[in-house]
């Protein structure tokens, strides 16, 4: 195999997002150890110690592209950390290193991990390390130290790795007593080097790892103990670079960066062959235990006739709450359920969230990109509870319409009577035909086919970051579909009676009577009920219709947590809540001391303050006005 100019290998051992470059090459190390072996090139052919990874680490990649690819300049990286080849520089960790959730497209052009800038740089240096963690931060005396110090490591293993180095190629003895004495290092083997370096390198590094490997004896080491040949390899990249730093190459260090979200995206196919129905969710991690309640209601409502094809869109739910989502679905043979984390798409936007709504609504924007091989696809909010079987919902009959949703009667209501200047807002920045076609997002039926024929994903996705939203992306779905939505009956999406303020201030006084109807018959039998807004059963359990959330909730692995969190004054998640609060006691504190008083130990609005205040009307009434009040 012959290959020429620049080559950076990307130690991969799992499928992963990588620079869109052609300078760097995956390469799947240990191929030797697996039967699963990725659509990339193997360390395992040719000459080759793939079989040696577990002590090697992705040094088994470095070995393959010495023995097998010719090029003018070798580097090894790894699957999620990269140099930076920017000329800004990064705000680096004691480690030494810049964190980014995904490689985006936005963080590679930060990165400057293209091929100009990467040949720029190798202009002005013929080899390239990582810059050093603080050893002083890290509270470690020098890099002998910090070895030692590390519970998973023998430091009788790296005296014995310097006493062979020192006896085979004694050159390199003051350069080595130099870098581990030292408070610099240059760690996790990866470097960029001129071919003449590479080889030179690579020659003394395996031999010195070679005649180490068989004077150890790891029977009992651990895990991270058995890797001692890749650690001690770390240390002498460093005394390399040291010694050619001292003979005059021309070096340098370039800050590096972690990638924490490696995961490429997978679009999603139907999960049965007959009967699938598809329901999308979109969560994030703080959020999951409604989600779980809401699913759970779902679950109680399928048909066996039917298979249920649950996915949940995501950037960061842990793998403990995935498994107890997951959980769910026991005793459930015809249901299915996926996680597909859409980061690597949204990092590098700019999602404006407000009032109680989260970002992750947005990613409802992506579900008919996403899912191509479907026909059509529903859609749930995450705080819904479902009373009906969707398949219904599923089956209708859309027309040539894009989406299927209800109307939404509460902003037929704030355009009635111009609530929040809810009117020049539809009519100049939505430009609403028919404002009172204006549709709740919460529960949607895509057909897929009808988006992707006549929708730009990448201009919806622009227009979404334009501005500020009122209410985000569900004013973004009905800017854009107007004139493609089948209207499905409101049972489908009946949204509470929040802060007992919907139905009679705004719904019933102020939307067309035909809305209101639909609306009053729809509470009367609701196949879904939607809470809304932010009077939420987790936050005051006294909601409109909390009793239907709590039915499921008791039953649902997440219920402890519901309640400590419902009874907690702050928690993740909740800062809108507190701010509100704060402002509260800000204005509280031009009152009288007493009163203050009563307002912490009594709130507003809460059962006990309404039970005192009941007594104290009574005592007034006994004992008068100059009574003990």
């Amino acid at each position: 195999m012959k290959m020429s100019d620049i080559k950076i290998i990307v130690a991969c051992h799992k499928p992963t997002v990588l620079p869109k470059c052609d300078l760097f090459v995956p390469i799947q190390p240990g191929a030797a150890l697996t039967d699963f072996h990725m659509d990339m090139l193997q360390d395992n052919t040719g000459d080759n110690i793939s079989e040696k990874n577990a002590q090697y680490c992705e040094l088994t990649a470095q070995y393959w592209a010495w023995k097998n690819i010719d090029a003018d300049y070798y580097g090894l990286c790894h699957y999620r950390r990269f140099f930076s080849f920017a000329e800004e520089p990064l705000d680096l960790s004691i480690w030494g290193t810049h964190e980014y959730d995904v490689l985006s497209a936005g963080v590679q052009q930060a990165l400057c991990l293209d091929s100009e800038s990467i040949r720029r740089k190798l202009s002005q240096a013929d080899l390239i390390v990582g810059t050093s963690a603080d050893l002083k931060k890290l509270n470690v005396d020098n890099l002998y130290a910090q070895y030692e110090s590390a519970p998973e490591l023998h430091i009788e293993d790296l005296n014995l790795a310097i006493r062979i180095l020192k006896e085979t190629y004694p050159e390199y003895a003051a350069a080595a007593d130099t870098y581990m004495s030292g408070q610099v290092f240059h760690p996790c083997n990866m470097f960029i080097m001129k071919r003449d370096l590479f080889f030179e390198y690579s020659s003394w590094l395996f031999d010195i790892l070679g005649r180490l490997e068989v004077q150890l004896n790891m029977e009992d080491y651990s895990v991270e103990g058995k890797r001692t040949i890749g650690h001690i390899a770390e240390r002498l990249l460093g005394i390399f670079y040291t010694k050619k730093n001292l003979d005059g190459i021309r070096t340098a260090v370039l800050p590096w960066a972690i990638v924490r979200h490696t995961d490429p995206i997978t679009y999603p196919a139907p999960a049965f062959a007959e009967n699938n129905i598809p329901v999308v969710f979109s969560s994030s991690n703080y959020y999951v235990p409604y989600t779980s309640v809401t699913i759970q209601s779902l679950l109680e409502h399928t048909d066996s006739r039917n298979n249920y094809d649950i996915i949940i869109l995501h950037t960061n739910i842990t793998d403990i709450n995935r498994q107890h989502l997951h959980a769910l679905t026991n005793g459930y043979p015809n249901v299915s359920m996926r996680f597909l984390n859409i980061i690597e798409l949204t990092d590098d936007l700019r999602w404006i969230a407000n009032n109680h709504i989260s970002a992750e609504s947005f990613y409802r924007l992506y579900i008919p990109a996403l899912f191509r091989e479907y026909e059509r696809i529903i859609y749930l909010d995450c705080d819904l509870i479902v009373l009906r079987d969707v398949a219904e919902l599923f089956q209708i009959d859309m027309g040539d319409a894009i989406v299927a949703a209800t109307v939404d009667a509460d902003h037929a209501g704030q355009y009635g009577c111009n609530y929040n200047n809810v009117i020049a807002y539809s009519d100049t920045v939505l430009h609403m035909e028919k404002p009172y076609d204006y549709f709740q997002a919460g529960v949607l039926l895509f057909s897929v086919r009808a988006f992707n024929q006549s929708m730009d994903l990448e201009a919806l996705i622009n227009y979404a970051q334009e501005r500020e939203y009122m209410y985000m992306d569900q004013d973004i779905l009905n800017a854009r579909f107007q004139g493609r939505v089948k209207f499905v009956p409101m049972q489908w999406n009946v949204m509470t009676n929040t802060y007992q303020f919907r139905m009679d201030k705004l719904i019933r006084r102020s939307a067309p009577e035909r809305i209101w109807k639909a609306y009053l018959e729809a509470r009367q039998d609701p196949y879904i009920v939607h809470f809304a807004g932010g009077d939420k059963p987790w936050i005051n359990p006294e909601t409109d219709m909390a009793f239907l959330f709590w039915e499921y909730a008791r039953n649902n692995p997440f219920y402890e947590i519901i309640l400590h969190r419902m009874h907690c004054d702050a928690y993740e998640g909740n800062s809108k809540q507190i701010n509100k609060r704060l402002n509260e006691m800000n204005e509280e504190l031009h009152l009288p001391y007493a009163k203050r008083v009563v307002n912490v130990v009594l709130p507003k609005n809460t059962h006990r303050r309404e039970v005192v205040k009941k007594a104290y009307h009574k005592t007034k009434d006994l004992f008068g006005r100059q009574g003990n009040e």
